[in-house]
C-alpha cells in the first residue's frame, strides 16, 4: 500500500505544478493520518481503562471507533467490538457475564 502510493506522488504533482501549487506527499500524508488515529486510539483506550479503574469494574465493553480488541491492562479487560460493516467484528456476552 505504501511503495503504491510512493508511485502517485510524481503524478499528483505534476497537475499541482500545473495549478502553481507546491509538492505535496500523499504517501507522508497518509502515513500521519495512520499515526494520528493509533494514538487516538491508544489515549482512547488508556482514558477507559482509567474510568474503569475508578470504578472498580472487571471490564468494559466499547464500540463505534471501529478497532476491535479484546485487551488485558492490569485488572481490567478492555473489549471493543470494532464494526459490523466493514471488518464483520462483533462481541457475545453470555448469561453468565463471559465474554
Amino acid at each position: 500500500g505504501y511503495q503504491f502510493l510512493l508511485s502517485l506522488n510524481p503524478a499528483i504533482n505534476f497537475f499541482r505544478r500545473r495549478f502553481g501549487l507546491g509538492y505535496w506527499s500523499l504517501s507522508a500524508y497518509v502515513k500521519q493520518r495512520v499515526k494520528d488515529a493509533v494514538s487516538f486510539i491508544g489515549k482512547f483506550e488508556a482514558a477507559v481503562v482509567r474510568y474503569a479503574e475508578r470504578y472498580r469494574v472487571d471490564g468494559v465493553l466499547c464500540g463505534h471507533i471501529h478497532s476491535a480488541a479484546i485487551r488485558k491492562f492490569g485488572n481490567v479487560t478492555y473489549y471493543n467490538c470494532g464494526d459490523w460493516v466493514e471488518t464483520c467484528s462483533a462481541l457475545i456476552e453470555h448469561f453468565d457475564g463471559r465474554v
